[in-house]
């Protein structure tokens, strides 16, 4: 557009910081529409593509997100991009190799993108092994394939969204990682066992699957944020720095875990717990485990029936060294029986706490 205004412009576009390659927006076509098999909109996009990064070579463009259907199509070309897109100083990149929003089916155990395995685009992170400014590496529906000999020295923040991960590549992913800070997984298919040995500071799960065991060895972890189908068996082996836990599994005996097996593994040191329920509290735990250290508890309850509301404060009784409470329960008064009922226990809350 600059260069309908002056021939001086025709290339000023190319000092923009943020560079956005998108192949729907490139073809003018919806989410919906026929084009991933089509022949003209390939060619065309290669084309497009091409141009563009020759425009820009030479150029600083720290911030990159490409989004196209045709991985496989075009693996060769891709690899060429990855390394002259690697030449531009990126300091953001973000891959998604699907057209539109993520879609994922899931069962009770795993997680599995609607797409068969083998049609998952194989992503090999040593494409990106010249990247010698990247900070920040987002991932979208993909396997990952890892070199041994890859290192990312400047990486801080990885996330990865409906990538189908293989025992051993995340190990190996994270070992690569030297100054890694920020983990997030969304959406992913995990093996049934994790072991982090990392120096992240920051991990977040997000609706994953398969996983049934983690091992944390992370001398610097101090966060994390875990929402998965099934109760994990969490070993911490050593997490010296780990002080906030944010937890909210999605099975019906969520309160059982919690203050159970949960309590029991989780180090002494944590001191702020957030616990998101979203199932009703059914019956207190009868042998609770006790949280010796937790000083700030966060409590998001949701769908409680009339009788679990009382429930809430016997809770309390596995936190003895309770000084702060927050508790998030919106349906707590709509359901309630009568106002007399959630003063009761306000009651309690403030004996408990007293």
């Amino acid at each position: 557009m600059t260069s309908i205004l002056s021939r001086r412009w025709r290339y000023s576009f190319a000092s923009m910081p943020k560079l956005n390659i998108d192949c729907l927006a490139m073809f003018g076509v919806g989410i919906f529409d026929d084009h991933h098999g089509c022949s003209y909109y390939q060619q065309r996009f290669l084309k497009g593509v091409n141009m563009l990064l020759q425009l820009y070579s030479g150029s600083r463009v720290p911030h990159i997100n490409m989004t196209f259907c045709f991985g496989r199509e075009l693996s060769c070309e891709f690899e060429h991009w990855m390394r002259s897109i690697s030449g531009l100083g990126v300091e953001r990149l973000c891959l998604s190799f699907i057209c539109g929003s993520v879609s994922v089916s899931f069962t009770t155990t795993t997680t599995t993108p609607l797409n068969s395995p083998d049609r998952l685009f194989r992503f090999a992170l040593e494409l990106l092994s010249q990247a010698s400014l990247l900070k920040h590496l987002d991932l979208y529906h993909c396997t990952v394939q890892l070199n041994s000999e890859v290192c990312f020295r400047s990486l801080e923040t990885l996330s990865l969204t409906a990538v189908l991960l293989a025992s051993g590549q995340l190990e190996g992913i994270l070992s690569s990682c030297f100054n890694l800070k920020q983990l997030t997984l969304k959406l992913c298919n995990l093996p049934y066992k994790l072991r982090f040995s990392s120096t992240v500071t920051d991990v977040t799960f997000h609706i994953c699957g398969g996983v049934k065991e983690i091992d944390f060895q992370a001398a610097n972890l101090r966060a994390l944020d875990f929402h998965c189908f099934d109760n994990v068996r969490f070993i911490f082996s050593f997490v010296p720095k780990l002080e906030n836990v944010t937890i909210h599994p999605s099975k019906a005996e969520t309160m059982s875990y919690i203050f159970g097996d949960f309590a029991r593994d989780l180090p002494a040191q944590v001191k702020s717990l957030a616990v998101r329920c979203g199932h009703e509290i059914k019956c207190v735990p009868i042998d609770m485990k006790m949280f010796r250290n937790i000083r700030q508890l966060s409590l998001s309850l949701f769908d409680l029936y009339d009788s679990d509301i009382l429930n809430i404060s016997l809770l309390l009784g596995a936190c003895p060294l309770l000084q702060y409470l927050n508790l998030t329960a919106p349906q707590v008064e709509k359901r309630a029986r009568n106002k007399e009922e959630v003063e009761s226990l306000l009651y309690l809350l403030y004996v408990t706490l007293n």
